[in-house]
Parts: structure tokens; sequence; C-alpha cells
């Protein structure tokens, strides 16, 4: 399995945990850096500051979040695919 697709595995498996759609819901798509490190930190138990936390961010960094009126869409950055809509 190659990098891309265990990337795309670990993107696909946050953004579709209940506290990453949460932080989502009440705080909105993350605008700055220090957001979407708070929203990191919500979904998962890794140090940020550490080795595997800055791994971490960078590999969860490869979405676009798009927001419409009613919902907000993560779409996986390598290969275009929809991840989670979430109904805001």
């Amino acid at each position: 399995m190659s990098d891309e697709k265990k990337g795309q595995d670990a993107r696909a498996k946050f953004y579709n945990t209940d506290s990453v759609i949460r932080y989502l819901k009440t705080v909105g798509i993350p605008k700055r850096t220090g957001e979407f490190k708070d929203m990191v930190a919500s979904g998962t138990k890794v140090k940020l500051e550490s080795k595997e936390g800055a791994e971490l961010i960078e590999t969860l960094r490869r979405v676009v979040f798009a927001k419409h009126p009613q919902q907000i869409n993560i779409t996986d950055d390598t290969n275009g695919k929809m991840i989670v809509s979430v109904a805001i």
C-alpha cells in the first residue's frame, strides 16, 4: 500500500469521527493554523508537538473544505473524492 493511499485512509477515518463532525458543526471550517490544530486536537489523542503529531497535521491538511448554506463538504485533495458532507 502506498503512502498516498495510507494518507487517504487516514483522512477518511479522521474526518468521519464524531468529534470532528461536532467541531465543524459548532466552530465551522478552520481558517487559521491555530484553528486547524484545535480541530485536530479535538479528534485525536496524539500530542501535536511531537513528530507523529506534525506528520498527522501534514497528512490531514491535504483536503479542501467547501461551505454551502446547509452543509460543509470535505474533499480529499489528492484524489478529488468527497470524504464527508456535514449538515450544519
